[in-house]
């Protein structure tokens, strides 16, 4: 499980994320990138904490025995207009053809603020290492 607050108390320079607002709502989406430069929103500005959200990915090779996950801040159909935080990798991953495995990916705000980001296979339930692999 990946903690992404460290990363946001460097981007603000604050205790808590800028993610979350004192009246316990997301002042801003947080979302991936996926195929094409498109930012997929996974947790929409507006969203009362503590929230969790998850979404199915898959391979797009393969034998593909990871999975990068690009981390952006801020509302926007394609990453150009948003804020990129950070690039994770999803390590684990069954080598088998593209599409096969499926993989919940899920972003969590706890009622501290923290934010975690998981993953794990439909099949199996194992959990993935989520591991940092570049700071934005």
């Amino acid at each position: 499980m990946e903690n992404l607050r460290t990363l946001f108390k460097k981007l603000s320079g604050r205790q808590n994320s800028p993610i979350v607002g004192h009246d316990g709502t997301c002042q801003e989406a947080l979302g991936i990138e996926t195929l094409g430069g498109v930012c997929t929103t996974m947790i929409k500005k507006g969203s009362l904490v503590p929230c969790r959200v998850t979404e199915t990915l898959s391979t797009a090779a393969d034998r593909q025995a990871h999975i990068e996950i690009n981390v952006f801040r801020g509302v926007g159909d394609k990453v150009a207009d948003t804020h990129p935080l950070g690039v994770y990798k999803l390590i684990g991953i069954p080598l088998t053809d593209a599409g096969r495995p499926k993989i919940y990916l899920s972003f969590e705000i706890t009622r501290m603020r923290d934010i975690y980001l998981t993953a794990e296979l439909e099949s199996s339930k194992e959990k993935l290492q989520v591991e940092k692999y570049l700071n934005k």
